[in-house]
């Protein structure tokens, strides 16, 4: 009854449940009449017994309601088994539903980020030149090649030529930012040789923290080996690194970059003594135009991009980056990418290493290189 149950209807386990009722009851009233031979099982009742009709209607309202009730419970559960059934395959095909409109709100939103993309990049790229050229122009101002310039109206092309400045650098970082998130670097990726690569971003940023008093170390390994990466996106990434960390690095500070490699990867490390990042802030660096409170305070002027454009860069090399940092004692920015495969000849992560020092020169640090 219990397996008709699961595998009939309702109506059609009760019918089954009627018909061997009746089946049974008709063969115990032949045996009673006697129109079929009764066969004795010696042990469990008495012989006399099976005449006795009392005993007979009993017996057969037990097993009618043994049935009856069997079939009820299998049915109530069967029936909440299916319900649970069907709700689970509407909640299946509703999903699948919302799954393929999430899908197609996706690729909309991917389709409308990349012509956003493309668009800013238009723009930023049309908007660079002339002010470029109003930039330019400013400068021959200010260096008095079309005549002397009084004391306020130095100060007003100053202060004109400054904001310019700030628009070209905005307008630089968009377009790099562009770039790094429509990047299709499989054509381009190269062995990127890292202490050459730290070097030259140096020498391009020596003028900025040799104004500001800051001591910038490389310690790096001569013989570590390359990565694999586009040339320009990974000198663009340890320009921002390391350009951050002098930025919000006071006077007299120090930054210090370090390489290892480790298994398929080389880790990369921009420590710096500066101001370093509230904990409640350290989530939100990477989004784009993002700037801490405190580095609002220290420093005025940023686009809050550089981070996004270095986060952008990582991903598209498949590596990943973290941040550790403590308010006042300075900020540490760790960059794992994926090591190139090794040649013939074998790199390892000691031997000789690239460092920049601090040489005390006048009132002022420079920083020279040189190999040890």
């Amino acid at each position: 009854m219990i397996i008709a149950s699961i595998l009939l209807s309702v109506r059609a386990s009760y019918l089954q449940a009627t018909f061997a009722v009746a089946l049974l009851g008709g063969l115990v009233a032949l045996e009673y009449y006697g129109l079929i031979p009764h066969v004795h099982l010696t042990g469990f009742i008495s012989q006399e017994l099976y005449q006795d009709w009392r005993f007979i209607l009993a017996s057969l309202f037990v097993f009618t309601s043994t049935i009856y009730i069997s079939v009820y419970m299998a049915t109530s559960i069967v029936r909440q088994l299916r319900e649970k059934e069907r709700q689970t395959v509407s909640l299946t095909k509703e999903l699948r539903g919302k799954t393929e409109e999430l899908q197609l709100a996706y690729d909309k939103l991917n389709e409308a980020d990349r012509i956003k993309s493309q668009y800013l990049r238009k723009v930023s790229h049309e908007l660079r030149a002339p002010l470029a050229a109003v930039q330019s122009i400013l400068k021959v101002v200010l260096e008095g090649l079309t005549g002397e310039v009084s004391g306020k109206t130095r100060e007003m092309v100053e202060r004109a030529e400054s904001r310019t400045w700030e628009l070209l650098k905005l307008l630089n970082d968009l377009l790099i930012l562009s770039r790094s998130r429509e990047a299709k670097l499989e054509g381009r990726m190269e062995k990127v040789n890292i202490p050459e690569a730290v070097q030259r971003v140096i020498g391009l940023l020596r003028a900025r923290f040799e104004n500001k008093n800051v001591v910038v170390e490389a310690k790096i390994p001569s013989t570590l080996p390359p990565v694999l990466g586009d040339r320009e996106s990974i000198e663009q990434l340890f320009t921002n690194l390391i350009g951050n960390a002098v930025k919000y690095t006071p006077r007299g500070g120090r930054v210090t970059i370090r390489a290892v490699s480790e298994n398929e990867y080389l880790r990369i490390q921009v420590s710096d003594t500066g101001i370093g990042i509230p904990p409640e802030d350290i989530p939100k660096i990477f989004n784009e135009f993002y700037r801490a409170p405190n580095a609002v305070q220290f420093a005025k002027v940023g686009t809050g991009l550089g981070l996004s454009i270095v986060k952008s860069f990582v991903d598209v090399h498949k590596g990943d980056i973290s941040v550790q940092s403590e308010v006042g004692k300075g900020t540490t920015f760790t960059v794992h990418l994926p090591l190139a495969a090794q040649d013939s000849e074998q790199h390892s992560s000691g031997g000789e290493e690239t460092e920049v020092i601090g040489m005390e020169i006048e009132e002022h640090k420079v920083v020279d290189i040189k190999r040890r």
